[in-house]
């Protein structure tokens, strides 16, 4: 067991452990589902640069909240206080929180979901050449074991 040097602070490892995992996974649900939006609503040829655009952003934002947190410590009065560091911290976040609500549910009012056809189809494309080549094949063994000429499909 974990044991700490100051004998006024008694913590136990769980309260450090049990947040962590609990925000790894809330990170690994979100990316999932971003990374879904992004690849069935992108147009094919922009989803890498959106994805590129979305680990940019990211990095930018980590580094406003690591400004955000060193102003706070940095501003924060050093003597007595009615909130504490961390209440100004929660304080920024739940603003922050809030106003992002605000503006996600503004836009999702807007948003309307574009369903793709795709303009290629090769999935489409490439089952039906292959069918076609089957079928002249079939063909072809048919007709040259009856001696018939043989008209291929285009």
């Amino acid at each position: 067991q974990w044991t700490s040097t100051d004998p006024y602070i008694n913590l136990n490892y769980w309260v450090l452990l049990i947040p962590a995992v609990l925000n790894g996974i809330a990170d690994m649900l979100t990316f999932i589902c971003i990374f879904e939006f992004l690849c069935s609503q992108a147009p094919f040829g922009m989803k890498g640069m959106l994805i590129g655009l979305f680990w940019f952003l990211r990095a930018i934002f980590i580094d406003i909240g690591s400004a955000l947190s060193i102003m706070i410590l940095k501003l924060h009065p050093k003597g007595p206080s009615k909130l504490s560091c961390t209440s100004w911290f929660m304080l920024i976040l739940g603003v922050i929180l809030v106003s992002g609500f605000v503006l996600y549910a503004l836009l999702a009012h807007w948003y309307v979901k574009r369903v793709r056809d795709d303009e290629l189809n090769l999935r489409t494309e490439v089952e039906e050449h292959f069918e076609r080549q089957l079928r002249n094949e079939d063909k072809y063994k048919r007709n040259t074991l009856q001696n018939d000429p043989v008209i291929f499909e285009d």
